[in-house]
């Protein structure tokens, strides 16, 4: 008997799916009562709240990261336009704006459970969490970042 081809009523979860299976129980568990609580407040607003640089920089591990990005031309240059960080990693799209935000649990949970509370903890994970975000800009062609 022939198999029939089921019918994606969802395209775009396919690669929804895809793109969540790297993600660790404690991200998801995060993410569960992050927008539980936000329940109440519209979803697309506290996406765009939490893209943008002073939310990234409330945990103090982020104030490396804007200390070399001041440093660079996406933050000084003669445009005087100056990039944040939800300029290059939050893509503008849904699903995968959402896909962006859960990754992201990952690194609040290590700052909660103190895995990256220290400068020295922060180093040590540093290439494995610069990878990941390499690994998303290529995959997507930087999207994000050109856009």
């Amino acid at each position: 008997m022939e198999k029939k081809a089921r019918r994606v009523w969802f395209p775009r979860a396919r690669g929804l799916f895809r793109q969540m299976r790297g993600m660790t129980l404690p991200a998801f568990v995060t993410a569960g009562a992050m927008f539980g609580v936000a329940g109440g407040i519209s979803f697309d607003t506290t996406l765009g709240h939490t893209s943008k640089t002073d939310f990234c920089l409330s945990c103090h591990e982020m104030q490396v990261m804007q200390e070399e990005l001041s440093r660079t031309a996406h933050f000084r240059n003669r445009s005087g336009v100056r990039l944040g960080c939800g300029d290059c990693h939050v893509p503008r799209e849904q699903p995968e704006k959402l896909i962006a935000k859960i990754r992201a649990l990952d690194d609040v949970y290590g700052h909660l459970v103190g895995s990256i509370d220290t400068p020295e903890k922060f180093e040590a994970r540093r290439l494995d969490m610069a990878e990941t975000v390499w690994a998303g800009m290529r995959a997507d062609g930087s999207k994000a970042c050109r856009s």
